[in-house]
């Protein structure tokens, strides 16, 4: 039996993929996770990572305390 990958967008680029990594429920494709890991300071995109990271913990705190109200 054939297992089925599933395609996701990724929260960062926005691109459907099949591998990545889940952090606080959001996906993120294999690419950004690579790029995220060796980014340097005085690479022209990262501040735009360092804001992506950002708004997955904000997303993560504001569903979280959305739930814990219901």
């Amino acid at each position: 039996m054939v297992k089925m990958q599933k395609l996701r967008p990724c929260c960062v680029c926005g691109n459907m993929r099949v591998y990545g990594i889940n952090i606080l429920n959001q996906w993120i494709c294999g690419e950004c996770e690579k790029n995220l890991l060796k980014i340097e300071g005085t690479h022209i995109f990262y501040d735009y990572y360092i804001e992506e990271v950002k708004n997955i913990w904000e997303n993560y705190y504001l569903l979280k305390g959305r739930n814990e109200l219901l």
